[in-house]
């Protein structure tokens, strides 16, 4: 749906995500290549794919089909990689901002948690073999 949206981006960047990235299902290319991109990331990802429903938000909207809501997309979809989550927005009205927004390296949270263990308990501290496999 076109509700205001930014609310799922924003919690996922507060919530320490590496990736956040927003395409339409007009935008094949660039989604399949952030799906990828995000599974490619250790730690939280999120992608977020707009995607018609022309059975009730289109219709209760008068939006038309849903080949009609997909060149609505196209028309209104202004590519901005890097915008702050805080300032994307999606409404009825305005345009809808795809891109990538973030894509940062950060350590997983099994790195962080092993380099901490790895500093408290010095040359005592054994990894688990199962954080090994995780970790590569």
């Amino acid at each position: 749906s076109l509700a205001s949206g930014n609310e799922h981006s924003c919690g996922v960047l507060a919530g320490g995500a590496v990736y956040v990235g927003l395409w339409t299902v007009y935008h094949v290319r660039q989604l399949a290549n952030a799906i990828k991109r995000a599974m490619s990331k250790p730690g939280l990802t999120f992608v977020e794919m707009l995607a018609p429903c022309q059975t009730l938000f289109g219709r209760r909207n008068r939006l038309g089909d849903g080949l009609a809501m997909v060149e609505q997309y196209r028309e209104r979809s202004v590519i901005k990689n890097g915008a702050d989550t805080r300032e994307v927005d999606l409404n009825m009205e305005g345009p809808i901002v795809c891109g990538n927004f973030v894509d940062m390296e950060r350590h997983s949270y099994i790195q962080a948690q092993a380099a901490q263990m790895k500093r408290v308990l010095g040359d005592r501290y054994v990894m688990p073999d199962a954080w090994r496999e995780v970790m590569g």
